[in-house]
């Protein structure tokens, strides 16, 4: 972590971790729904497994932002324990606009995604990531400065090299 490539790949996860979570939550719901339609089950001991899975599937939102939070604080951890030349501010400055690129085209394709009729209901169970991906280039750029503030920023340490 700490390099000016980790502001890129927390963009690309945070995307590739939320779709595949949609898709999970969205196959859940489809899975317990049709389940629990099914004549034959219903008023027997499978309901409660079935009704687990519409629990289960409910929490990922959350698990979004949890993964979101926890690369923010491993990257500020990393900046800080890792030396950096102010030197090398420009290109961390560079990569950080290329990032903030990266992160238009993921939140233009979430947004693709999550309009679709078919994620109707899906997209209104996750509130939490379709507000952080719809807006993952200005949480790219905070993230970007935070790290490079962390990294440059803070007091030379002659003894760490």
């Amino acid at each position: 972590m700490a390099s000016a490539r980790d502001i890129i790949w927390i963009a690309v996860f945070l995307f590739a971790s939320a779709l595949i979570l949609f898709v999970i939550n969205f196959s859940g719901y489809q899975i317990s729904t049709n389940l629990a339609n099914h004549s034959q089950i219903n008023g027997t001991v499978a309901e409660a497994p079935i009704e687990n899975i519409t629990t289960s599937v409910d929490r990922v939102d959350f698990i979004i932002f949890l993964v979101f939070i926890g690369l923010i604080l491993a990257m500020i951890v990393a900046s800080w324990f890792v030396a950096g030349h102010p030197m090398f501010m420009f290109i961390y400055f560079l990569v950080i606009t290329m990032a903030i690129i990266l992160a238009m085209i993921l939140s233009n394709a979430w947004g693709s995604v999550s309009q679709a009729s078919v994620f109707g209901s899906t997209v209104a169970r996750f509130p939490i990531t379709n507000h952080i991906l719809g807006i993952l280039p200005l949480y790219t750029a905070i993230v970007g400065f935070i790290g490079i503030t962390i990294m440059f920023a803070k007091p030379f340490m002659s003894d760490m090299e």
